[in-house]
């Protein structure tokens, strides 16, 4: 007889050592998915404490031998935890006859290989086997995920669902492809199973379910645990969307809920409260393959324990709430565990019934492991989470039941308050519930539907449409576009902003309107802006207005095109509201001028040049001068016939002129 090192550790073990029997220890792993929580290990240690107390107590099983479990708790679901932890555990201690496996998926592939390398058999009682993978020598004690996929598919047809949406943890899992496939095999319209990962809890949560809502779902499958399942019912308390109502302004009625592992009902690992998730909750339908106390097991006794599973429950329960703080039981996965222990027991039990020895399976070979395996295969028992079988792969082969909870939270002790079954899935078809037998399904709706005889509402229509002037928003409702934007089709997820040139001041409009000339509209624009003094603009829908150019002004605003400067005025700035005005004995010589330069006498007067100024031809001395207003900064004026005067060389020094009359006629022409 071997006392184990682990015995001093009362904490870590159940029940307390008893020396004068053997001890045969199963090594429990749980791992912590989420560091948030309570240890795993505590939200199953009184079932697994009360099933190793019976199996201990239990005559006709292990006689001579004391069943005992050693706990190891890897602080995070990774590989390297969990094979560190899991290694450094059996090379320890060599009592440990087998593995009671861990709680995430990463643990199931890693503790496959372990199980093989140390020949000792794993079984888990959470461990999914997604489509395609291979286990070897590990069993999982639920139902397999396949299976949750058949159901689906059942249920899609059955009620010729559309709009499916899968929310799972992780990228690669292959669930999602497997949904995709089934919802096409049954020709389900829309069979959009995808991924979502939480990156960071809160806001995720939130902008997961805007995204979801915008599709309209007519189905959300959570294949998450409790803490993510949380995590979306409580969006959907804080997005005001629940099971209990309709909103009147919703194109869509709030989404069947599906829960694969977890409901989404921990309000003590949410910052929503009870109260904000039993409105979402209510009517949430469930996969399991546990038989809940109410549902089929009635006084079923367990084939190995003989024990009722409701009286079980309730002592399991009561001691999750006796304690002090009270423990965060997990009824959910409580049968599991059970029937988990009990099955070491019996497979141990037959080992050495067999006539084989301690000693070998201290040591165990690979025949050690091939028998544990093979023994394992052929347990077919009803337990307390239903009837238990196993496929040839270590697949559970046990049934799967869809049930609709009516606002209970998994912290609940009273049983009655847990769910309405709506039917099983078994040897690959649907099995509704006798007509007399709890209820039928009950929509988000408030509609009803009896599966027995096909009656009621199958609640599959499409939504409706959401139309043209209008979109879906993060809230799943169909609201009219704002004002400065547009949507011209139907069932959009957000309305188009009004493009340069165009505006709406209207709200639910399917299109935008073009500014006119004259003005001017930036994106999202309510209004067309006129055109500032200084600027126009002669074109339809443009995003800004043109300035006016020099020799020209706006004076008004909306202007569409700028006027030319008058003669008498010039402007050599650009954007100007007016021109400027030549002196009072001066002038331009066209419209448009653009500068002081373009500046010239009045007719009757003509340019000194020199001194800048205009001198008038009517004076005595400037007889015989046709003065008829310059059209140049060097134009001089115009001799008379019979007149003349000298040639000015330097123009640009011109300020007068002498003028002179001919002696003979016709020796001046003029000009």
């Amino acid at each position: 007889m071997r006392i184990p090192w682990f015995c001093f550790f009362a904490a870590l073990s159940w029940p307390p050592c008893v020396h004068a029997q053997t001890n045969l220890t199963l090594l429990g792993i749980f791992s912590h998915s989420d560091p948030g929580a309570p240890p795993p290990y505590l939200r199953h240690e009184p079932i697994i404490s009360k099933a190793l107390d019976e199996v201990n107590a239990d005559p006709r099983y292990l006689p001579g031998h004391t069943l005992q479990m050693q706990i190891i708790e890897p602080q995070e679901c990774t590989t390297d935890n969990i094979t560190r932890s899991t290694l450094m555990a059996l090379q320890n201690n060599q009592d440990i006859v087998g593995i009671f496996g861990d709680s995430c998926l990463i643990g199931c592939e890693t503790l496959s290989a372990i199980a093989e390398g140390f020949n000792r058999l794993a079984k888990s009682y959470y461990c999914q086997r997604p489509p395609g993978a291979d286990y070897r020598f590990i069993v999982s004690t639920l139902g397999p995920s396949t299976q949750w996929v058949s159901v689906m598919g059942e249920l899609a047809k059955a009620f010729k669902w559309n709009r499916f949406y899968l929310v799972t943890e992780t990228y690669d899992d292959p669930l999602v492809e497997a949904m995709q496939a089934e919802l096409q095999r049954v020709g389900v319209a829309e069979p959009n199973a995808r991924t979502w990962v939480f990156e960071t809890p809160g806001e995720a949560y939130d902008r997961t379910l805007a995204e979801l809502l915008q599709h309209r779902p007519r189905v959300i499958v959570y294949n998450t645990k409790a803490p993510i399942a949380t995590g979306m019912t409580c969006a959907f308390a804080r997005a005001g969307i629940t099971h209990k109502n309709k909103d009147p302004d919703s194109v869509q009625q709030p989404p069947v809920l599906i829960g694969l592992l977890d409901r989404g009902d921990d309000f003590n690992a949410s910052p929503c409260t009870k109260e904000d998730l039993e409105p979402i909750v209510w009517g949430e339908m469930h996969f399991y393959a546990p038989v809940w106390p109410h549902l089929f097991a009635g006084s079923i006794s367990h084939t190995f324990s003989g024990k009722d599973s409701r009286t079980t429950f309730n002592e399991f329960m009561g001691s999750c709430f006796a304690s002090s703080p009270p423990v965060p039981c997990d009824p959910f996965r409580a049968n599991y565990v059970y029937d988990t222990v009990w099955e070491w027991a019996v497979l141990l039990h037959e080992w050495f019934d067999s006539g084989n020895t301690l000693a070998d399976l201290e040591n165990p070979n690979r025949t050690t492991l091939d028998w544990f395996w093979q023994e394992n295969l052929n347990l077919n028992y009803v337990g307390f989470s239903q009837a238990v079988s196993y496929l040839s792969n270590g697949d559970r082969a046990s049934d799967v039941i869809v049930f609709q909870t009516f606002g209970a939270d998994q912290q609940a002790s009273d049983f009655d308050a847990f769910p309405f079954l709506i039917g099983s899935f078994a040897t690959g078809s649907y099995i509704w519930p006798p007509p007399n037998y709890l209820g039928p399904i009950q929509w988000p709706d408030g509609t009803f539907y009896w599966g027995f005889n096909s009656s009621g509402t199958l609640f599959n229509s499409t939504p409706p449409v959401c139309p043209e002037g209008h979109y879906v928003n993060t809230t799943g409702r169909c609201v009219p576009c704002p004002v400065g934007e547009a949507n011209d089709q139907v069932d959009q997820w957000e309305c188009e902003p009004c493009q340069d040139g165009f505006y709406q001041n209207k709200t639910g409009q399917s299109e935008c309107d073009i500014c006119p000339t004259g003005q001017f509209s930036k994106p999202h624009a309510v209004d067309c802006t006129l055109c500032e003094p200084g600027s126009y603009q002669d074109l339809v829908a443009q995003s800004e207005c043109n300035i006016c150019p020099v020799g020209s002004f706006s004076n008004t605003t909306g202007a569409k095109e700028c006027i030319l400067c008058p003669p008498g005025t010039y402007q050599p700035d650009l954007n100007s509201t007016r021109c400027l005005s030549c002196l009072a004995t001066k002038t331009t010589a066209r419209i448009g001028s653009r500068s002081i330069d373009e500046r010239t006498c009045v007719e009757g007067m003509f340019l000194d040049i020199k001194n800048d100024r205009c001198i008038s031809c009517d004076s005595s001395r400037y007889t015989g001068l046709d003065c008829v207003g310059t059209g140049g900064m060097y134009q001089l004026p115009l001799l008379q016939q019979n007149y003349w005067a000298e040639i000015v060389e330097d123009k640009s020094d011109f300020s007068d002129i002498e003028v002179y009359r001919c002696l003979e006629v016709d020796a001046c022409p003029g000009p």
